[in-house]
């Protein structure tokens, strides 16, 4: 309830209820006709009770109507005072940094969302309880200071702590501390501002530690240089007395050399170069290029290059270019090349050495000829080997394996007879039937690894899809996948008795060593290419280990496979490491040319 006090002929009047009503009216109206009728006892006046009544009543009403605004300000003050108190209070519980309220003494009072999770605990655990015990016993005093400096500074103040969280972790945590003192100066709280910077910790625990390191590697790169500096002048002193020697030696060594300055002017060449390129010296000294011993087509860009290398103290090492001697014939030089200093160590140009090749460039390109006639002859044999299968596979099937057929179904009719003549003793016959059958099978069998009918029949995904098959009925403990995506056009029909005898080799060999028992088969066509990978997961074997063995003792399966990869123009790798299994790949450019050959 609001009481408020009205000012009327020098006297108050209290009036309890804001809201004007007509009980508060008569009330107003009695009192005053008392006071009139005293003050006329008193004065032995008489006034006009009526008009002095009228008065009073618009008085009171007018105070009614301040007093009604004031109320209704002071409601929206009241109003707009809590709403700013409700965002203060969702700004400071949601606030992205951790807030805590501590006593002078340390004990927490209050913290936000946010502190409760860089801690891990609930607010029930935090609040009332001593700060002290979430902070490392090494740092206890440490905060105690603190709280005292915040408390007798009153301004912000910093400190490191090393944090303990719920789950047993420690963490580093700068906090930012106020003091909040009452009117008379004594200190009512203790705000601070609680943020984890174990990352900066550490990223400055780095850089002393890279600070410390480069220090160290500073000292010691200043004692080597001043270990440098002295042998330099101990070098320069043996430069002086061995320059006489050098200077003879470049005179008459083998080897052609040649001097530019920084432009590239010609300051120097020997006698060996001279002699090679068939010009005098003094017909190419101070020259700038193109020079005369360079190829015509080739001037232009050697220009560029050596401008490029003079430019940026490149150095050249074992490049073959072509060189015009004065007579117009041709020879091929191998160059070296490095900048040219003086004694102070002052880049003054370039030396270039260069060694006549002609003769082993002629022998590099016989060789390469009689690789590829060699290689020529080896596609040719490899054919006419699978030439020379194929007809022994057909001669076995149309041969043996339709005489055995025949066999067979005179048996089983001969058998038929004597079983319908009642004969007895036909128990032999029925043994020679199986025996023949397994003759069968088995030329079938030697048809199949001689030459494939069903690759030429079907084509090469059914021939591997087939082989995959038979050879799990044999070998029921090794599991095979295949996964032949790549559609048989885009492989060439040469690649196609390869790509089976990759794959027949590859699983005979895993049956035979590997001790796997799952095997993976992938054909498909990766970023233009032929890709076959054979993947098993058995005991797998030390490459580098194999290839140290003799001939004799690791046979030819492997460096077979790698052969014919090769010889058809792709690429065989063998990845195996002990106990983690063995991966083939072999891979074929798609656009393979024809011809090619396995």
């Amino acid at each position: 309830m609001v009481s408020y006090s009205i000012p009327w002929r020098g006297k108050y009047f209290k009036m309890d209820h804001v809201k004007f009503n007509q009980n508060l009216f008569d009330q107003l109206k009695s009192r005053t006709e008392e006071i009139l009728d005293h003050r006329d006892r008193e004065n032995n006046v008489r006034y006009d009770r009526d008009n002095d009544l009228e008065r009073l009543i618009d008085e009171l009403k007018t105070c009614q109507l301040e007093l009604e605004t004031q109320n209704q300000e002071l409601r929206q003050t009241h109003d707009s005072l809590r709403d700013t108190r409700q965002r203060y209070q969702d700004l400071y519980e949601n606030a992205p940094v951790s807030y805590f309220i501590f006593d002078p003494a340390g004990m927490i009072q209050d913290v936000n969302t946010n502190a409760l999770g860089l801690l891990g605990y609930d607010r029930t655990r935090l609040v009332n309880q001593m700060f002290k015990q979430f902070i490392a016993p090494d740092f206890q005093e440490k905060f105690s200071l603190h709280c005292r400096d915040a408390g007798k500074q009153g301004t912000q103040c910093r400190c490191e702590l090393v944090l303990k969280k719920k789950d047993g972790g420690t963490f580093y945590a700068q906090l930012d501390t106020v003091g909040i003192r009452d009117g008379g100066g004594s200190v009512l709280q203790i705000r601070s501002i609680v943020s984890n910077i174990t990352e900066r910790k550490q990223m400055e625990l780095e850089l002393e530690r890279r600070v410390r390191e480069r220090t160290d590697e500073l000292v010691r790169a200043n004692t080597r240089l001043r270990e440098e500096v002295q042998h330099r002048i101990e070098t320069e002193k043996q430069l002086r007395q061995e320059h006489s020697l050098r200077r003879t030696i470049e005179e008459t060594i083998p080897s052609g050399l040649v001097l530019t300055d920084l432009e590239g002017r010609l300051i120097y060449v020997n006698p060996a170069f001279c002699r090679m390129a068939g010009w005098e010296a003094e017909e190419l000294l101070d020259s700038l290029p193109p020079y005369p011993y360079w190829p015509q087509e080739e001037a232009d860009t050697r220009t560029r290059a050596l401008l490029y290398n003079l430019r940026n103290n490149i150095r050249t090492s074992g490049i073959e270019q072509l060189f015009v001697r004065k007579d117009g014939s041709r020879f091929w030089g191998l160059m070296f090349g490095t900048e040219l200093q003086d004694n102070d160590g002052t880049i003054i140009g370039r030396l270039n050495s260069v060694i006549d090749i002609t003769r082993r460039k002629k022998t590099q390109e016989d060789l390469q000829q009689s690789r590829k006639r060699l290689r020529r002859l080896s596609v040719k044999l490899i054919e006419a080997q699978e030439a020379e299968r194929k007809r022994i596979a057909q001669e076995l099937h149309d041969s043996i394996g339709a005489g055995l057929a025949a066999v067979k179904f005179s048996l089983e009719k001969k058998l038929k007879e004597m079983t319908d003549g009642k004969l007895a003793k036909t128990t032999r016959l029925e043994y020679i039937i199986p025996l023949l059958q397994k003759v069968i099978v088995e030329a079938q069998r030697i048809s199949r690894n001689l030459h494939p009918s069903i690759l030429d029949v079907l084509g090469l995904r059914p021939a591997i899809t087939s082989f995959c098959r038979e050879y799990q009925t044999v070998y029921c403990s090794i599991q095979v996948q295949h996964d032949l995506e790549m559609e048989e056009e885009h492989i060439p029909p040469e690649l196609h008795i390869l790509l089976y005898r990759l794959v027949q080799e590859s699983l005979n060999n895993i049956a035979k060593h590997s001790g796997a028992d799952r095997v993976e088969i992938a054909l498909r066509c990766v970023t233009d290419q032929i890709q076959l990978t054979i993947r098993d997961n058995g005991k797998g074997f030390d490459p580098d280990a194999l290839r140290k063995q003799n001939a004799d003792r690791r046979g030819l399966g492997l460096d077979g496979m790698k052969e014919r990869t090769e010889l058809s123009g792709g690429r065989f790798e063998i990845d195996s490491r002990i106990g983690e299994g063995t991966l083939i790949q072999a891979t074929w450019p798609c656009g393979l040319c024809e011809g090619s050959g396995i």
